[in-house]
């Protein structure tokens, strides 16, 4: 079995061999060349891995990238994103294209995916550095990805639509945030949820559709023909597309890029032809899902998550995101959490403001 820790060598990455060469029996005399690692999140490593090999005679080369999952939900992570992958590709929506994946039985000692290699710049890039009028343009080729994306048939998009509950998609977002609050953090966010739970009612049930679960513009690669591509879908689910809305503009907006997040609101909304309607929900329980991941991971460690070791040590670096996001959910609710604060005291937060 291959090293179970971080592969940077290429070396290491024989093992995708007879992977690869399955996926692709037509091709002969595979080798790896090189690999590096390019990516490094909280849910998994990305890896480039240059290939060559023969086909009909010639000698040919390829790059693609492979992606290994970090704890114990990352076989399912894997084959979510293999899936979604495979059946988006289907159906024509801009993603990389899947290869193979790698899970129960993965060499790597962890679940793993390959996909084809996306040339390009994300957007947050080219986002930083064009002039104001490019920066429309890219913002309006967003969010059309993104409305494209909840107006995919969705049965059409996951493996077995028949077993999907879509009765009450908001009704089970709350019940999955009140078991695992009172799972790893019993108490600490019941005024975030009894005030959830008070207003579910009032929120009509709108069409279900294909949600990222992570969309923002650095999960979006431009390539060189101006096309947008849309990677990361390890959180795919089908469910109120504002659940989508409520995490990429928190994001956003927690990270010092407020302006971007109402403009690519006013986007979306001119797009759709209305308005988002009772947002002020969806962004409370937004707000609760990222402290909810953040606190647990400070006070039990983010491997308890699924989450790689080095996590916590990169959100202590970014508390500022964090009481952000304390902020923000004190301007919509106004219920303090003490728990919360004390993690961001010891840690140094200024809770003063929020």
């Amino acid at each position: 079995m291959c090293k179970q820790e971080m592969p940077a060598l290429y070396e290491d990455m024989q093992c995708l061999l007879p992977l690869y060469a399955h996926a692709f029996p037509w091709k002969t005399q595979i080798r790896v060349t090189d690999s590096t690692n390019i990516s490094t999140g909280w849910e998994g490593e990305l890896f480039c891995v240059q290939l060559a090999y023969e086909e009909e005679g010639e000698q040919k080369a390829e790059e693609i990238i492979l992606k290994l999952y970090y704890g114990q939900d990352g076989t399912r992570k894997a084959h979510s994103e293999f899936s979604s992958l495979q059946r988006l590709t289907a159906v024509g929506y801009p993603v990389p294209h899947p290869l193979f994946a790698a899970l129960e039985t993965s060499p790597f000692g962890r679940a793993a995916v390959a996909m084809e290699k996306i040339g390009g710049q994300t957007a947050a890039h080219l986002f930083e550095e064009a002039c104001q009028e490019d920066r429309q343009a890219l913002l309006r080729q967003c969010c059309q990805l993104y409305v494209a994306l909840h107006a995919l048939d969705w049965e059409r998009v996951v493996p077995n639509p028949a077993g999907i509950q879509i009765k009450d998609v908001i009704h089970s977002r709350l019940a999955w945030a009140r078991a695992v609050s009172d799972q790893w953090l019993p108490g600490v966010f019941d005024p975030v949820l009894a005030w959830l739970q008070e207003r579910r009612e009032a929120i009509p049930r709108q069409y279900v559709s294909i949600v990222h679960g992570d969309f923002h513009l650095d999960n979006l690669i431009m390539k060189d023909d101006g096309t947008l591509q849309v990677i990361d879908w390890t959180g795919t689910d089908v469910s109120d597309y504002r659940f989508d809305l409520a995490w990429t503009f928190l994001l956003q907006r927690t990270q010092g890029a407020a302006d971007l997040a109402e403009a690519m609101q006013r986007e979306y909304e001119r797009l759709v032809g209305h308005d988002i309607e009772h947002f002020t929900f969806f962004e409370v329980l937004a707000c609760f899902k990222r402290l909810f991941e953040i606190t647990v991971s400070l006070k039990s460690g983010a491997t308890t998550l699924g989450l790689k070791p080095e996590a916590e040590g990169e959100m202590k670096q970014q508390l500022d995101r964090m009481q952000a996001v304390y902020a923000q959910l004190q301007e919509r609710i106004a219920h303090p959490l003490p728990e919360v604060e004390r993690v961001m005291l010891t840690l140094g937060c200024d809770t003063s403001s929020c």
